[in-house]
């Protein structure tokens, strides 16, 4: 009896890992114009905010150099930048922040 029951459970499992494995997401396509295939800008953007900025901590000098650069590099893209400033508390003390947030007019036919 106990032999039949484990075997239908795994049986059940197995047919439940089968069916599952058959979806999938599919896959977006872009416009070639809008994506750089090789990947390079955007390895020269981590490259230039990891080796030449360097850390990014919170509240330092890091984090105020990476700020400049993002919102430079958007302006350079066409896109309009908005700070969105923000403070914290950690281990007692006061830390201000900043997201930057990037907006471009998108266009209708």
């Amino acid at each position: 009896m106990k032999k039949r029951l484990l075997f239908s459970m795994v049986t059940i499992l197995f047919l439940l890992i089968s069916a599952a494995g058959g979806v999938t997401a599919s896959t977006v396509y872009y416009s070639p114009s809008l994506v750089d295939k090789t990947g390079a800008v955007a390895y020269e953007h981590t490259r230039y905010l990891s080796e030449v900025i360097g850390a990014r901590v919170y509240g330092t000098e890091g984090e105020k150099k990476a700020k400049e650069y993002v919102k430079q590099q958007f302006a350079r893209m066409g896109y309009e930048s908005t700070e969105q400033p923000f403070s914290f508390k950690r281990r007692g003390q006061q830390i201000d922040s900043a997201n930057f947030i990037a907006y471009k007019q998108g266009k209708s036919t």
